[in-house]
């Protein structure tokens, strides 16, 4: 279990009208700078066997939320909706990922382990902009391949350095954990 305060410094935002992606283009605003967000806590779950020293499963559960209060200084086209400029509005900005792993363990000496593998993240996610009558929200979810790596080198029986983590980016967007 881990857990913690969050607070985006970016969070920019474009989602194209109801023509679709090659038809009207939506308005790029950055929530996390032109309206005012707070501190979160976030929470995430992880789960794991080692199974005969080598083979690793793991699933994770990583939900988040951010929300952002204000107003915007222009109106704003997002999801095939226009947004009035100087009129109070609320950004539900909703993330959640889903992982299942499965690492080797290619490496295992006294003080080295070094393995690699393959994570399937599930991204549920969705932005959601209020101004009272007027509500879009735009959804997303989607199956992600990304690449597992993990290097530990145990300087002493209770000291380590620990490199963990996923990753893999391509012309559509990244991932990285």
């Amino acid at each position: 279990a881990e857990g913690g305060a969050v607070k985006s410094n970016y969070n920019k935002i474009r989602i194209f009208g109801e023509t679709g992606k090659f038809g009207e283009r939506g308005t790029d605003f950055d929530g996390s700078k032109e309206l005012n967000g707070s501190t979160e806590l976030y929470y995430r779950f992880r789960l794991g066997f080692r199974i005969k020293d080598r083979h690793n499963i793991f699933v994770l559960y990583a939900p988040l939320n951010l929300e952002y209060e204000g107003q915007f200084n222009r109106p704003i086209k997002f999801n095939g909706e226009v947004f009035e400029a100087n009129k109070d509005i609320k950004l539900v900005y909703e993330f959640n990922s889903y992982r299942l792993t499965y690492r080797y363990d290619f490496l295992r000496k006294q003080k080295w382990r070094i393995g690699a593998g393959l994570s399937i993240k599930v991204r549920d996610a969705y932005i959601e902009l209020d101004q009272g009558e007027l509500v879009s929200r735009n959804t997303d979810l989607g199956f992600i391949p990304i690449i597992n790596l993990y290097i530990r080198y145990q300087f002493a029986e209770k000291l380590a350095l620990l490199l963990d983590g996923d990753g893999l980016g391509a012309p559509q967007g990244r991932a990285f954990d």
